[in-house]
């Protein structure tokens, strides 16, 4: 579970950091880029707890950024109010499938065109809904496990059908 931004009370850490908590540390979880220091002192013992489980974790700014989204199964824009922020842009130019609250800004419409056009991989939850968010990651997981299951089902069975030819020659 990726999440990036100036981590302050407008971009939703504390709901990312609600998230991980909600998970039952389930999944690693990484944000990438600063933070505001009143912030991170006011969550400071949940931080540390989130930071010594081993799932949780705080790069800072990266210059690699598509990287890190190549890595990543899931984006989430956790942002309580974003116009258009352009690093759910780049998660969905590297493929990933993106979670947002509705009415945060630009990108639910985005995403829900994206849906209609047939992508049906991004997801967008009630406002706040930090729950929501983790039952649509599980779902996006779930079809992304399948979907190696089936296509490795494919390849093999490809396989097998090409060695068994090249045996019959």
């Amino acid at each position: 579970m990726l999440g990036a931004g100036y981590a302050d009370i407008r971009k939703g850490f504390d709901l990312f950091l609600q998230l991980w908590r909600t998970s039952q540390h389930q999944a690693h979880f990484v944000w990438l880029g600063g933070m505001d220091t009143n912030l991170k002192d006011g969550l400071r013992s949940e931080l540390d707890v989130a930071l010594k489980s081993g799932n949780f974790h705080l790069p800072g700014h990266v210059r690699n950024m598509s990287d890190w989204l190549s890595a990543a199964d899931v984006f989430v824009l956790t942002s309580r109010e974003d116009p258009y922020p352009s690093v759910t842009l780049e998660a969905v130019g590297a493929g990933l499938p993106c979670i947002t609250f509705k009415d945060n800004g630009g990108i639910p419409d985005f995403l829900e065109t994206l849906n209609s056009e047939g992508s049906l991989k991004h997801s967008i939850v009630p406002f706040g809904d930090v729950n929501a968010i983790a039952e649509k990651r599980f779902r996006t997981w779930e079809q992304i496990e399948k979907t190696i299951i089936s296509s490795t089902q494919k390849n093999c069975t490809k396989n097998a059908a090409q060695d068994s030819f090249q045996t019959l020659r």
